[in-house]
């Protein structure tokens, strides 16, 4: 697990959740990463309409604050509304990692899971840890 932030999500996820599979098609799966590489600013796609988004504008012309809080969106959305199964999360965690094109860091993708979760990897430096604590009931 040590390094593997997708077995590490795997993990947790099978703590947290009671999907063991969800009803999502590769298309759909395909259109949320659609979603995330829209957020990038150094891609010029399609218009992208979140909460953070408002006036539905493109990435490129959002500054960065704005597009950091439209991916934590966009990943808190994947996280509670789409009910993935943890096997899903560790692959899409995966997917996410490898493409460079989508501006995105772990530190991003801890960020989404919990609040808490880089602060305690911080202190601690043991992404193994960090997990057990943030599955513990003192994070719910």
């Amino acid at each position: 697990l040590v390094g593997d932030l997708s077995l590490v999500v795997e993990q947790v996820m099978n703590k947290r959740t009671k999907y063991t599979q969800s009803k999502m098609k590769l298309k759909d799966i395909n259109s949320l990463l659609d979603e995330l590489a829209a957020l990038n600013p150094n891609k010029r796609l399609r218009k992208y309409k979140c909460k953070g988004n408002k006036e539905n504008i493109r990435p490129n012309e959002a500054n960065n604050t704005n597009l950091a809080k439209m991916r934590e969106e966009w990943f808190r959305k994947v996280i509670h509304e789409k009910r993935l199964s943890p096997l899903e999360h560790k692959w899409l965690v995966r997917i996410i990692m490898k493409k460079s094109e989508f501006g995105i860091r772990s530190a991003s993708i801890l960020r989404a899971y919990s609040p808490y979760a880089n602060g305690l990897l911080a202190a601690d430096g043991n992404l193994k840890r960090m997990c057990d604590k943030l599955a513990g009931p003192d994070f719910e």
